[in-house]
């Protein structure tokens, strides 16, 4: 079972601009989006105080995040359907020792209904893979709509936007957590928006997965000596997977194939297919090692085999080796997890802007580029390079932030980021703060760079708002990170 630490902040915030790059203070066709406050202090100013009467922040941000694993994330895409309607938002996905993390943030456009109950889920395949396939299960072998067995993210939109963060306690989800998906409420449970799970590899970068073979547990004598490894490699569109095994019986013959759960769930389950669609099993549709394969001896066997064509999904998840018998049955009779030996990357968002709109003719030349990166152990970068400020004002401080929006909100990202809510509002110690001053060299360039020890940023950390150094009201440029 489960523990599940659910925590709703319906503040306004989102991950990524999901429906395209957004040019700083631009907006689509229906205009920006324009989000209640939902209770936040007025976070323009750089110096603002809260209003004297104003409610106390719930504690919404989780603790720290410790021992972590991986962070993963991207932006909603949509499934057909949605008429046109703009949104914006994203998810990610943070694995622990000990737990999964799953967070969301979404400026919906009309497409949710305010006030209405709805549970997104975490999935098994990709976003473009059957819709998403299944809702993960803790134990893929067990049924389906078991929320103890799955991770299920309930959540209520406010006006126009909807955030959701809930700890899985007891389980550290397997590489086949894929995706995350938000269906509608009608009977159909139509499909709508989808994120992926991805890791910041670089499409031509090579992803290493290794694992060894042991015995089942409820292995025959004549299976008591199978051992070796297993390395997969990743690579584009190509997969490749050099094995090596020992103690296979010359008196018999094999068969090793890719499979989909681990080697201790269904002594791991069914074949890992291509197409997932298919009902038989079909070497070409598959990731077959060796088929038919009778040993000269007992020594080790080793081989490459390639497949040229393909992409190994994250939901390969072991290679079992099969024993051939006259009757026609196949046991299975050793097998081998195999898991990412690859480091797992930071989670990064970056972004690029312009001044906006109706500014100081000062600022036309402004550009900007920004950074936000989540790292593995537990601390978040921000960086941020901005180019074409006024030149000559060295000791002049641009007020700069992390903000909790996209570009497209009015104003553009609207409320800093906030550690903590309620821990201390406009206090550098609880946001990310980039303040700028241009360089000595005079040319108008400036950089700014914060660390947050101890913090992975959340879902909402969105955008990078720079302000004018003597209207600090005044937004100068909006970075979407992305």
């Amino acid at each position: 079972m489960l523990t599940r630490t659910p925590t709703l902040y319906l503040l306004t915030a989102a991950l990524i601009g999901a429906s395209g790059a957004l040019s700083a203070g631009c907006s689509d066709d229906a205009g920006p989006i324009a989000l209640p406050d939902a209770g936040m202090p007025d976070a323009t100013q750089p110096d603002a105080e809260p209003p004297a009467d104003a409610e106390p922040q719930p504690d919404a941000m989780p603790p720290p995040q410790r021992g972590i694993i991986s962070i993963a994330g991207g932006p909603f895409t949509e499934y057909e359907g949605l008429g046109g309607i703009d949104f914006f938002g994203g998810a990610q996905l943070i694995r622990t020792e000990s737990s999964t993390r799953v967070q969301f943030y979404l400026e919906h456009g009309g497409v949710l209904t305010d006030g209405e109950d709805y549970v997104a889920r975490v999935h098994s395949l990709p976003c473009d893979v059957e819709r998403a396939g299944d809702p993960y299960r803790v134990d893929p072998s067990a049924t389906l709509g078991d929320q103890d067995n799955e991770m299920w993210v309930p959540f209520s939109p406010a006006v126009g936007f909807a955030e959701m963060s809930v700890e899985f306690d007891a389980h550290t989800a397997r590489a086949d957590a894929q995706s995350f998906l938000i269906r509608d409420n009608d009977a159909a449970e139509t499909p709508l928006m989808c994120v992926d799970f991805d890791f910041d590899d670089s499409p031509t970068s090579a992803v290493e997965l290794t694992g060894s073979f042991a015995p089942f547990a409820d292995k025959e004598a004549i299976d008591d000596n199978i051992a070796g490894s297993v390395t997969v490699i990743v690579d584009g569109l190509r997969t490749d997977i050099d094995y090596r095994v020992s103690g296979l019986d010359p008196s018999e013959s094999y068969e090793a194939h890719v499979h989909a759960f681990p080697c201790d769930i269904a002594n791991g389950g069914g074949h890992y297919q291509r197409d997932v669609t298919r009902a038989d099993v079909n070497e070409q549709n598959e990731l077959w090692l060796f088929k038919d394969f009778t040993p000269t001896d007992t020594a080790a066997q080793e081989a490459t085999v390639g497949f040229p064509a393909h992409a190994m999904r994250d939901d390969g998840l072991s290679v079992v080796i099969h024993r051939n018998q006259d009757d026609g049955a196949q046991p299975k009779v050793a097998c081998a997890d195999i898991t990412r030996a690859t480091p797992y990357p930071s989670f990064t968002l970056t972004g690029t802007a312009t001044e906006l709109d109706d500014l100081d003719a000062k600022y036309d030349n402004l550009s900007a580029s920004a950074s936000l990166v989540r790292n593995i152990d537990g601390t978040t970068d921000a960086e941020l390079t901005v180019l074409g400020l006024p030149v000559g004002l060295t000791e002049v401080i641009y007020p700069a932030y992390v903000h909790d929006s996209t570009c497209n909100t009015v104003p553009p990202g609207r409320g800093r980021y906030v550690r903590e809510p309620g821990q201390g509002v406009d206090e550098e110690f609880n946001e990310l703060w980039l303040l700028l001053t241009e360089e000595e060299s005079g040319d108008g360039a400036a950089t700014a760079t914060v660390t947050a020890e101890d913090h992975t940023a959340g879902a909402r950390a969105t955008s990078v708002v720079i302000f004018d150094p003597d209207d600090t009201s005044l937004r100068i440029a909006c970075v979407d990170l992305q």
